[in-house]
């Protein structure tokens, strides 16, 4: 899977998150998402409109965005680049994603009300990777810095063109992977062991969502739910986060699941992968 998540989790994944709260096998209905013709597709942004975007790749294993309204699939692939993923959408139609050109390897946002890229890179990164867009057009993501034999793995805010680093207190590693409506933004940073956060006004809070190794991908635009994936049993489960309840997320049958974009209604996407592949899913939560 050449999916661009996080540069921060495809580095590390490991260690523990110790957290309180009431958890249990979310109900809900559950839905595959594949795309045409795709050997795999992942799902990793959902908007308000239940427009979705991930990943899919093709049958000569090359990677390519793609955008779900309805039961009409569309590639979105950044200009002359060899593999692309779309990460994130907001409502107005912007779309975050990354590339492969050559050797190089950047962000980019689309906006499909015009079909123009612009390409995001925090200065002087060798790796920039968004992973979330917000309603007014805040990108947040993660970017990668060569110092000498080593690098260094940051979080990044874009607000009208300004980049802003993140670097949680005492981390060897931060990456910020949602962002909501009013600019609260969640991700993870990494040490002796990782820990999820919430980060406003410049004031970091621990995010503690379950009992066990857990990841925080994705934040609704109202800042009440989150979803994300933590190890169950050997395994990998999805989960989302709201009103201080933790829900599983397994679709059936699967070896693992992974949760990442929640919209404001709840419904959640992420990818599955079971004895026939990797597919893409979208979980529609209960009527309360």
């Amino acid at each position: 899977m050449k999916a661009a998540t996080s540069i921060l989790l495809r580095a590390v994944f490991s260690s523990a998150i110790l957290a309180s709260g009431i958890s249990g096998m979310a109900q809900g209905v559950y839905t595959s998402i594949v795309f045409p013709g795709a050997t795999s597709t992942v799902a990793y942004g959902i908007n308000d409109a239940g427009t979705i975007v991930g990943q899919y790749i093709d049958a000569s294993g090359n990677g390519h965005g793609f955008v779900v309204s309805g039961k009409t699939y569309t590639t979105i692939d950044y200009p002359g680049a060899t593999d692309s993923s779309a990460q994130a959408i907001n409502d107005q139609g912007q779309i975050v994603g990354s590339s492969f050109s050559g050797s190089n390897f950047f962000g980019w946002i689309c906006d499909t009300r015009t079909g123009e890229f612009q390409q995001v890179s925090y200065p002087g990164a060798t790796d920039s990777v968004p992973l979330a867009i917000n309603n007014s057009g805040t990108v947040a993501g993660d970017y990668q810095i060569l110092q000498g034999n080593n690098t260094s793995n940051y979080g990044f805010e874009e607000v009208g063109s300004q980049y802003t680093s993140i670097s949680a207190p005492g981390a060897q590693g931060t990456a910020i992977t949602g962002v909501s409506s009013d600019g609260v933004l969640v991700g993870y940073a990494g040490g002796v062991i990782y820990e999820d956060f919430s980060l406003y006004d410049g004031i970091f809070r621990p995010l503690r969502v379950s009992r066990t190794q857990a990841f925080v991908n994705g934040i609704n635009p109202n800042a009440t739910s989150v979803a994300g994936q933590y190890f169950l049993d050997e395994h990998t489960a999805g989960f989302v986060y709201a009103k201080n309840n933790f829900q599983t997320l397994l679709f059936p049958n699967a070896k693992s699941t992974f949760a990442f974009g929640v919209n404001a209604s709840g419904v959640v996407v992420g990818y599955f992968v079971s004895k026939e592949g990797t597919e893409g899913f979208v979980w529609t939560p209960p009527a309360e």
